[in-house]
């Protein structure tokens, strides 16, 4: 993955209104020590085999060292920025609240993991592949007001790896000429690899280290009126497996053998199931074209606090349109 790190403002002034003057990334405090086990798993892998391939050379400890020490700092620096920017998760709704608009379902969050926007045609079962969905929020929760379902999302998303590969420097080609009768060879090197007549060269070896961390916020806001249909699937329960097998036995029949003492059981495997998916036909903003939306609700939320949001969420939009209804086949009885 590659990386680009952006210049930063200075978030701090000091009293002459001039900007602080940046720290550089090797003086950036570090609020713990950075190991080997904040790399990913291959990357462990890669510094394990250093450590093996050293015998009784040091260089190769020596490597690693260097490693840790720079992971250390990058990721430092990535804490630091990511920082400055705020929590996105610290008062979530702020701002983000119409006029006159406020949360009617006030029991605990509807936390989701994942939430798929797919067109009306398609049902759960048909979704195999990213191409399949139309928008896709990851793992956030739902909040019900008195003028929308608001989807709210908020992912983080952090690795540091370290990967070996060749070291590459970008040349210009050699130029050769002629000066008072002795051939001359002129190689300058640049920085611009989109420079014509530019070749690559390689020179050894070096270890890359990459280290992110990302913060993403999705806020999407579908209003009640655009609600046409709402349900929910729960599946709970559990399921277990086990084996019963007969070891090696001879050819008696007899119920006194002791080949009976071989026969071994366990219980090989068990799975608890707590399904909730959340259901509804919306006309789907900016748009209004009708989509099925499946919200994926998490297993630990109480059913009872799953049915008190779905019919919240029916009466507001369902049962609303079913009240007008009947006030317009009253009016027209009455007439």
């Amino acid at each position: 993955m590659q990386v680009k790190m952006a210049a930063v403002h200075p978030s701090e002034a000091n009293d002459n209104n001039e900007p602080a003057e940046e720290q550089p990334i090797s003086n950036q405090p570090q609020s713990f020590q950075f190991t080997q086990q904040h790399f990913n798993a291959n990357s462990q892998q890669l510094l394990e085999g250093l450590k093996r391939d050293s015998g009784c050379c040091s260089k190769n400890e020596e490597i690693v060292n260097r490693i840790i020490e720079e992971g250390g700092k990058v990721y430092a620096w990535n804490e630091n920025i990511l920082g400055s920017y705020g929590d996105p998760s610290v008062n979530t709704l702020e701002g983000i609240l119409l006029q006159d608009e406020h949360i009617t379902y006030q029991g605990q969050p509807m936390v989701y993991s994942q939430t798929i926007v797919v067109s009306k045609d398609k049902t759960k079962e048909d979704i195999k592949t990213a191409k399949d969905t139309i928008k896709m929020f990851k793992a956030g929760a739902l909040y019900l007001t008195n003028k929308r379902l608001i989807i709210s999302s908020i992912t983080s998303d952090t690795d540091t790896i370290v990967s070996k590969q060749p070291r590459k420097k970008w040349y210009r080609h050699v130029e050769t000429y002629v000066q008072d009768k002795i051939q001359t060879q002129k190689l300058t090197m640049t920085i611009d690899p989109h420079q014509e007549d530019i070749i690559l060269k390689t020179e050894g070896e070096q270890y890359t280290i990459q280290s992110w961390k990302f913060n993403t916020f999705h806020f999407f806001g579908i209003p009640l009126r655009n609600i046409i249909h709402t349900e929910v699937e729960s599946l709970s329960g559990s399921f277990g497996e086990g084996n019963v097998w007969e070891g090696n036995c001879c050819s008696c029949c007899s119920c006194c053998c002791p080949c009976w003492l071989q026969i071994n059981n366990d219980l090989i495997f068990t799975q608890s199931v707590n399904n909730r998916i959340l259901k509804i036909g919306v006309l789907f903003p900016p748009w209004e074209e009708k989509r099925n939306v499946f919200v994926v609700l998490d297993e630990k939320l109480p059913l009872i606090n799953v049915k008190t949001f779905v019919g919240l969420l029916a009466s507001q939009t369902e049962g609303n349109r079913i009240e007008k209804y009947d006030k317009v086949v009253l009016n027209l009885n009455e007439k």
